[in-house]
């Protein structure tokens, strides 16, 4: 194995993938190393969630491999499964179900001490210090359902980290938040990444990926195109794998940050005229610079507010906490919160 291959974290080969007799995903050829933040970009309906899933084993392959890779070489069965943490869409999740905050995190230990056994004291500070690492220790004794949206999402992240994943999966993280749980939220990532953790972010916050993310997957039910966000300016790229029209204002992004690129030193424009044409639709001044990128964010990012407040009610202390915890049990009803994330996924 070549330097370069040990390094590599998660890679398809060819993957094809059959739903109802539909071919949704065709010969997809991917690689994922450590050290990556890696944005998954595509229109709905393209396979991105069929993708992630087909990754967990949770739907089978028609023809190509999923492969691990661990620190000595590939990983196979249960150890590639726990090799993966797995961040579902919001909505996958049951908000209603009467769990609180640090459980639906211990749940994520599940696979690793197995239905009904106890978690030990290691278990819980594993626990404590995932959601210290998400920003939601003083909230670990919240019922879900109280929690707001952004909360939500930290509390799914803090359950995929619990077993320190060297690959982490993230569907749509972004989803209905807002400004400040985006940049929290992309804090984390990015300092996970350099880490040395992988990870593959979907998301449908372009600037964000294009200005944040070491290289995009551009998707359509296959893969259309990949590399650093600087090497894929191409608006014909964007308007065949998005299927949009001309004068869609997501090729009026792509033209400013083409023109932002170029600028500054990356990959040069291949249509200047059609860059600054980009840039003069977002702001009415002779020079681009900064402002097309800050221009273009603000006409192509809608977050939705959360509904609640983040209030940090009083709390025993952890070594309290932790000494009283040692007796549990792991929670039984962790297959009832969600439906696709307690399974044992095997690759």
């Amino acid at each position: 194995m070549t330097p370069m291959q040990q390094k590599i974290a998660l890679s398809g080969e060819d993957l094809h993938v059959y739903l109802a007799g539909k071919h949704i995903l065709r010969g997809l050829n991917f690689e994922v190393s450590h050290g990556e933040l890696v944005a998954l970009l595509g229109p709905n309906g393209a396979g991105k969630t069929t993708l992630f899933r087909a990754i967990l084993g949770l739907l089978p392959l028609s023809s190509g491999s999923v492969q691990v890779n661990g620190p000595t070489g590939p990983l196979k069965g249960k150890a590639a499964a726990r090799a993966i943490g797995y961040v579902p869409q919001r909505q996958e999740f049951n908000w209603g179900y009467p769990i609180n905050v640090e459980n639906v995190v211990m749940s994520g230990l599940t696979p690793h001490l197995g239905i009904g056994r106890r978690p030990k004291k290691r278990h819980w500070e594993q626990v404590y210090a995932a959601l210290e690492r998400v920003k939601m220790l003083d909230l670990r004794e919240r019922t879900i359902g109280q929690l707001s949206g952004g909360q939500r999402q930290r509390v799914l992240i803090a359950r995929a980290l619990v077993s320190n994943p060297q690959v982490l999966l993230l569907d749509e993280p972004f989803t209905g938040l807002d400004q400040p749980s985006m940049d929290l939220l992309l804090e984390l990532f990015q300092n996970l990444a350099r880490e040395g953790s992988a990870l593959l972010m979907s998301t449908h916050d372009l600037t964000g990926a294009l200005t944040s993310c070491d290289r995009v997957l551009m998707l359509n039910r296959t893969i259309r195109a990949q590399g650093t966000p600087q090497q894929l300016c191409n608006r014909e790229l964007w308007r065949e794998t998005y299927e949009v029209g001309e004068e869609s204002p997501l090729l009026t992004l792509i033209d400013a940050l083409a023109h932002q690129y170029g600028a500054h030193g990356g990959l040069p424009v291949s249509d200047p005229e059609v860059a600054s044409r980009g840039v003069d639709k977002l702001v009415k001044t002779p020079s681009a610079g900064s402002s097309a990128v800050v221009a273009a964010a603000a006409l192509m990012s809608v977050h939705e507010h959360s509904e609640h407040g983040e209030d940090h009610p009083h709390h025993h202390s952890l070594g309290e906490h932790l000494a009283c915890k040692s007796g549990q049990s792991v929670h039984e009803q962790s297959a009832d919160i969600t439906s696709t994330t307690t399974k044992e996924h095997s690759c």
